[in-house]
């Protein structure tokens, strides 16, 4: 989406030339995957949610594979209420969490407090489950 894209554009703004790292953790509700589903399980498609928002922050240019990381959290971990539809909803998330080894970045350039330890929170409204 937009808003997604828009987001990932001000991460790797922020992180160009600095020795964070950023890690993504992707979430799903608890509803089954259908069987003959592009992916096996919960588990499988928080981790391609994770890893497709990665390889966008890695085809930027300005953020290095290395300092890049994909988690699956699956079902696991959930925020909301996985009996309602809403619920669900907010469950099938991406989060991204900035850590920064020093207050500055690579160039001296001071990074701000707020973003010294940042976490961002997508909710996944492009797929089903």
């Amino acid at each position: 989406t937009a808003q997604a894209q828009e987001i990932i554009d001000q991460i790797t703004n922020v992180s160009d030339g600095s020795d964070n790292s950023i890690t993504v953790a992707g979430h799903t509700d608890d509803v089954p995957i259908a069987f003959g589903a592009l992916y096996r399980d919960n588990w499988d498609l928080a981790a391609a949610r994770a890893s497709s928002v990665v390889q966008a922050i890695e085809s930027s240019g300005q953020v290095g594979p290395g300092r890049l990381e994909a988690k699956s959290y699956g079902e696991t971990r959930p925020i909301a209420d996985n009996t309602t539809a809403a619920g669900r909803e907010e469950n099938r998330r991406i989060e991204i969490e900035l850590e920064y080894e020093s207050s500055r970045d690579r160039g001296g350039r001071c990074v701000p407090p707020h973003l010294s330890n940042h976490q961002i929170w997508l909710n996944s409204h492009a797929n089903a489950n």
